[in-house]
C-alpha cells in the first residue's frame, strides 16, 4: 500500500475493479504506483504506454492520460515552490499521492465522464453522480481548501456550474504544506487550460469562495509569486552595508530592473514593516558587504536567506569602499561566508559590475 500523510491513499484494494479489468496487469501496476513517479519522463513513458498499448475505450484512456499529466504538472509546481522556499520541502512527500482518490471508487467513473466533458466542451449541467464525486473529492483531499472547512456542512457544490463557488467557507485552518500543493494545483490547471493566470484565479476565489486568514493570504501570495511575480513587486532587494556607503547609488546606475532600497533618512516602524515585506516579495535578495560595514547583521541575514531561499540570495564582497579596505583576517572570513552561501545554492560575486550583469540578464539561477 502507498501511504500518504493525510486523508488520501491508494492501494490495490481500493482501485476500482472496473478499471483493473480493463487494463493489462503491467499497466494496472504502473497506474497503482503512479504517485511515486516523480520524474516527468516516467509519466511520459506511462502516458505513451496507455495511448499505444492498452485496450481502453476512448473516455477512460483520455481520463488516465489527462489525470497523470495533471499529477506531473502539480509535482513540477511543488518542486518550483520548494526550490524558492525549501522550508516547505515536506510538501514533496504529500504531493506524491496527488489526486489518488480519482483512481478509486466512488470517484473514478464520474471523473472519467467529467474529464470527457472538458475535452468535448460539454456545457450541459453536471450529473448528480458527477457533483457527488466532486464533493467527495474536495472533502477528502487535503490540497482542496474544502477539506479544512471550519464547518463541513457549509461546503456546497454549485449544481449549475461546478467550477463556480457553491458557498463561501472559512478555511483558516488550512496548513502551509497543504497550501503549497493547492497553489501547485492552480498552476497545473492554468497550464492545462492555457487561459487566465494563477493570480487571477486566486483573486477570483479569495473572499468569494474561501475565507483565508491574513497570514494565509500573505503566504499564498508568496507561493503565487514563484510563478507570477506581482506587478507591485520589485526585482531585487538592496541589502548590505549602509554607514554612508555609496555602493547602492553606483549599482542603481547600472541596473535595468526594479529595486527596493531600504536606506532612508528617518527609520520608523513603518519602514521596518516595508523592509520585511520587500524582502519577502522581491525576486532576488542582494547583500553587498563593504569595508564600511558597522555591524554584522547583514551577513547573518545573507546566510539565513541562503538557507531558507537559496535561489533568491546573491552575496557580494567589495574589497575597497571610498579608500577603506578590509584587513586580511576580515577578508578571509567574508570569503568563507561567500563560499558557504554558494554551497547553500546562492550566488557569490565580487564586483558591482558582476552583480548588475547577473541581475540584468536574469542569470541568478
Amino acid at each position: 500500500m502507498i501511504k500518504k500523510v493525510g486523508s488520501s491513499e491508494i492501494s490495490s484494494q481500493n482501485i476500482s475493479e472496473a478499471l483493473k479489468s480493463r487494463l493489462s496487469d503491467s499497466i494496472f501496476d504502473v497506474i497503482k504506483h503512479a504517485q511515486l513517479c516523480t520524474k516527468g519522463s516516467k509519466f511520459s513513458d506511462l502516458i505513451q504506454v496507455i495511448k499505444e498499448g492498452s485496450n481502453l475505450d476512448e473516455k477512460t484512456q483520455h481520463f488516465l492520460v489527462r489525470t497523470l499529466d495533471h499529477i506531473r504538472l502539480v509535482i513540477d509546481g511543488v518542486d518550483k515552490i520548494i526550490e524558492v522556499f525549501p522550508e516547505f520541502r515536506e510538501a514533496k512527500r504529500n504531493v506524491l499521492n496527488h489526486d489518488a482518490l480519482k483512481f478509486a471508487d466512488p470517484e473514478i467513473s464520474p471523473y472519467v465522464e467529467i474529464a470527457w466533458r472538458y475535452k468535448t466542451k460539454d456545457v450541459s449541467k453536471a450529473t448528480e453522480d458527477q457533483n457527488n464525486a466532486t464533493l467527495h473529492h474536495i472533502l477528502h483531499s487535503e490540497h482542496h481548501p474544502e477539506y479544512w472547512a471550519a464547518d463541513r456542512n457549509d461546503v456546497k457544490i454549485n449544481t449549475d456550474n461546478r467550477d463556480e463557488a457553491g458557498s463561501v467557507i472559512d478555511v483558516s485552518n488550512m496548513p502551509p504544506l497543504a497550501m503549497v500543493e493547492m497553489v501547485a494545483d492552480w498552476y497545473a490547471l492554468v497550464v492545462e487550460k492555457n487561459q487566465n493566470t494563477i493570480r487571477e484565479w486566486f483573486e477570483k476565489v479569495r473572499d468569494t469562495r474561501y475565507n483565508f486568514s491574513p497570514d494565509q493570504l500573505q503566504l499564498i501570495e508568496k507561493f503565487v509569486g514563484v510563478f507570477e511575480p506581482s506587478k507591485t513587486s520589485n526585482y531585487v532587494f538592496l541589502g548590505g552595508t549602509c554607514n554612508n556607503s555609496t555602493w547602492r547609488e553606483e549599482l542603481i546606475s547600472k541596473l535595468k530592473v526594479s529595486y527596493f532600497n531600504p536606506v532612508v533618512e528617518d527609520w520608523t516602524e513603518e519602514c521596518q514593516k516595508e523592509e520585511i515585506r520587500q524582502r519577502e516579495s522581491c525576486k532576488y535578495l542582494l547583500y553587498v558587504i563593504t569595508p564600511k560595514m558597522a555591524g554584522q547583521y547583514a551577513i547573518a541575514e545573507s546566510v539565513d536567506d541562503s538557507n531558507k531561499r537559496p535561489t533568491k540570495t546573491v552575496f557580494c564582497i567589495i574589497e575597497v569602499d571610498d579608500q577603506v579596505t578590509f584587513d586580511q583576517g576580515q577578508l578571509k572570513s567574508l570569503n568563507q561566508v561567500g563560499e558557504m552561501i554558494k554551497r547553500n545554492g546562492g550566488k557569490f560575486l565580487r564586483s558591482l559590475d558582476d552583480v548588475a550583469s547577473v541581475l540584468n540578464e536574469g542569470e541568478v539561477r
